[in-house]
């Protein structure tokens, strides 16, 4: 059964949500400059160069954004957790556009 009240603390765990989505996108476009030939790779990390732009994300983040998106519509199940079909909900849609 779904809960849709929200916790006391709602807007500091959304802020914390969204800090980590921020993580996880410029983490995912970060390693994916990386995706280059073994030895120029090594010779980046050796030297310490910051990877040339533009910096696109994945699909690693594309799949995470309707988690997200999920959790802000306030969607819980009893013990606080999202419920999946919430999530599959989302992630059909995503898929479908």
């Amino acid at each position: 059964m779904l809960n849709t009240g929200t916790p006391a603390d709602h807007c500091a765990r959304l802020e914390r949500a969204h800090l980590s989505l921020d993580g996880l996108s410029v983490g995912d476009a970060f390693g994916e400059r990386f995706f280059v030939p073994p030895t120029t790779a090594a010779s980046m990390v050796e030297q310490r160069t910051t990877p040339l732009g533009p910096w696109n994300y994945t699909d690693d983040t594309e799949m995470a954004l309707p988690s997200g998106r999920t959790g802000v519509g306030h969607r819980y199940r009893r013990g606080g957790g999202l419920g999946v079909p919430v999530e599959g909900d989302a992630f059909t849609r995503l898929a479908a556009s």
